[in-house]
Order: C-alpha cells, then structure tokens, then sequence
C-alpha cells in the first residue's frame, strides 16, 4: 500500500516500506515533533509539581485561619504536624450508595432550600466528619471514597455530582414538587429560585454535564473547616 511508503510527518513517498521506517529515524521533522512532546511533557510535570506546593502553602494558610481564629488551642507544633500527615489517610470514607437509603430524611425544610439545605443534609448524615479544606484559596476539598483514597476535589463538584447520580430522578421530582408548593403558597421568593436552580443542576449532572454551584460548595466547606480544627488540633 503506497501509504506505507509515506512518511507521516514530513510526507515524503519512499520506493519501499522499509525505506520509509528508515528515514523516520532522520526526519527533522519528526526530531522537532519529539522534542516538542517531550518539552511538553516535562513543563506539564513542573505545572502538576507546582500546583501541588500551591496546596500545600494554602493548607498551612488555612490551618493558621484557624489557629487564629480559636486562640485558646494549645498550639504543640510537634503534635500538629503530625496531625497533619495522617489527618486525610485516617479519614473514614464516603460511601455514596448511603445517600439514597437516607432521603427520606432530606425534610421539606432542607428541600425548599436547594442545594444548599441538600449540602446541610449530606453533611449531616453521609459526610459528617470525613471531608477536609486543604486549599481555602481555591476550595480543594479532600477526603476518601469507598473506591479511593485521598480525592482533591476543587469546589466539591465532584461531591454534588456523585450525590445527585445516586438517585437523579427521585431528587429531580423531589425539587419539582417542592417548587410547586413554595409557589402555590406564595412563600420565599428566593427558596423557589433556589429549588429552580436546584432542578437545572440535577438534570445538567443527569446529562453528564459538570456542575459547580457555590451555594452547595459554601455548606461543605463549613463543615470541611470544622471537621479540620476538630482533627488537626488539640482541644
């Protein structure tokens, strides 16, 4: 086949197969291509090496947020860094699957409020205790799932995401029927505004589409903060 006989890089047609696998070891094409993916590859580790101190420098940030915030911590330095190091491995992971069995104690009080009252009933019932903010700045989320260990999650979109596949369709009827009632009794402009952006969300994540939504985020970095100081230092 004649296209055998083609160099793909600087498409130069060879009288045999085997010539045309000979001269790819000389072309200045394909050399600058190489050299290009490799330069490429190298700059891509010193970006993810780069990103990784920037979380480390805001997890020291946020832990001194904390510190100043309750004085009365006893600051052993010793203690904390150790802390630090075994806080995420030792967190007990998140199992989803428990989201659908515990809906029913997603009341119409948390409901009416979207997905910040869904956040307030996670963090409650399936998430207390097991997520951390390592990245104030940027909303890097961490914690462990049943199926891995030590996921960064920035501005928890894939906390919202994973709940909501748990049980999409019972959650989308759900905010529809509470829409509903918020409208039929004229109540809080701002709760049916919240149940409005609460069905879009369900059905974009329904459809694959990436979901962030701050309302949600805000909750769970509450929580997050909380479990943080309550792990990280000594009472």
């Amino acid at each position: 086949m004649s296209g055998n006989k083609i160099c793909d890089f600087c498409k130069k047609e060879f009288s045999t197969p085997s010539n045309a696998i000979k001269h790819k070891k000389i072309c200045k094409i394909k050399i600058n291509h190489d050299k290009q993916e490799e330069i490429e590859r190298k700059n891509k580790e010193l970006l993810e090496e780069l990103e990784k101190k920037d979380e480390e420098i805001a997890w020291y940030k946020t832990l001194l947020e904390v510190c100043v915030k309750k004085p009365t911590i006893q600051n052993n330095n010793n203690t904390i860094n150790n802390n630090i190091q075994n806080l995420i491995v030792n967190l007990d992971p998140i199992d989803f699957s428990q989201i659908k069995d515990n809906l029913h104690q997603f009341n119409f009080t948390k409901r009416q409020r979207g997905l910040e009252g869904f956040a307030e009933f996670l963090c409650q019932d399936i998430f207390n205790g097991k997520i951390v903010l390592t990245d104030h700045s940027r909303d890097i989320f961490r914690y462990n799932t049943i199926q891995k260990k030590d996921v960064r999650d920035p501005k928890g979109a894939h906390l919202l995401s994973e709940s909501i596949r748990q049980s999409p369709d019972e959650l989308l009827e759900t905010f529809k029927s509470t829409r509903e009632i918020l409208e039929e009794n004229d109540m809080s402009e701002e709760n049916i505004k919240k149940t409005s952006t609460a069905i879009k969300s369900v059905r974009k994540i329904k459809d694959n589409i990436a979901v962030s939504e701050t309302d949600f985020s805000n909750v769970i970095k509450v929580n997050a903060i909380d479990n943080m100081n309550n792990k990280v230092f000594l009472k």
